[in-house]
């Protein structure tokens, strides 16, 4: 079972980053990134839910904060990692903001998703276009209401 989430357009040091969706494989509730703080000198974890990783990584940048966990909507905390994409400095320039840097959290020990930005991985393989998913969405609504509107005439009739 997963989940899809929208999440809507926002600012980064890089750029403007376009709304993309997250799916989430697991009852993922929280993301939890290590940061250095230079003040104490000394790690600390700043928590975040899962729908607002990709904000909160993005807007983080070039800071470097590393997930070093998930948590999960019955508490228990699983090791994990981000994984990356990997570009060439001119393919890095190139690629749309979401498929850059880290683009999916797995298992640290198992391996498995357990959330991801939707599309990048058929991106990063063979360049298709993501999708922009309120565009999707829309025209889905309106292909239906297009094929309701004939019945409804019928029925009125």
């Amino acid at each position: 079972m997963s989940i899809d989430h929208k999440v809507l357009p926002f600012e980064a040091p890089q750029g403007h980053v376009p709304g993309h969706e997250i799916r989430s494989f697991h009852p993922v509730k929280q993301v939890v990134f290590k940061v250095f703080d230079r003040t104490a000198n000394l790690p600390i974890e700043h928590v975040v839910h899962w729908t607002r990783w990709t904000q909160y990584d993005k807007c983080h940048w070039p800071n470097g904060a590393q997930v070093i966990a998930v948590i999960l909507e019955d508490g228990s905390r699983l090791p994990a990692e981000m994984m990356y994409a990997s570009h060439t400095e001119k393919s890095y320039e190139a690629a749309p903001i979401v498929c850059r840097d880290g683009f999916y959290i797995r298992g640290l020990c198992s391996h498995e998703t357990y959330l991801e930005v939707v599309g990048v991985r058929d991106y990063l393989r063979s360049g298709t276009p993501l999708i922009d998913p309120w565009e999707r969405d829309n025209r889905a609504f309106e292909a239906r209401m297009k094929a309701a509107a004939p019945r409804a005439e019928t029925e009125a009739e």
